[in-house]
């Protein structure tokens, strides 16, 4: 799987993560129209996709005070790229 994920600047939980995959960007303007409604007047961004999520996890660091706290690792459930425990992801620290 490949593409962009569009998601809100301030939020959790991946309450409104979108993933566009290559696949769907063939109904560009369908896309676009989609982005434009669950978006609008909410500050957000995107991010390239990256494949290694499903299969390593991503890495979450934690900084106080500018000094390294701990290192979470978050993988996401069989079927869903999402790593947060409400879709099913598991931590291991």
């Amino acid at each position: 799987m490949t593409g962009v994920l569009f998601f809100d600047v301030i939020g959790g939980y991946s309450a409104a993560v979108t993933l566009i995959s290559k696949a769907l960007a063939n109904g560009l303007e369908d896309i676009a129209e989609l982005l434009a409604a669950k978006f609008k007047q909410r500050p957000h961004m995107f991010q390239p996709f990256i494949q290694s999520k499903l299969s390593e996890g991503e890495y979450s660091l934690f900084f106080f005070a500018q000094d390294y706290s701990r290192c979470i690792l978050k993988r996401p459930a069989s079927g869903d790229f999402r790593v947060q425990e409400e879709h099913g992801g598991r931590f291991a620290g």
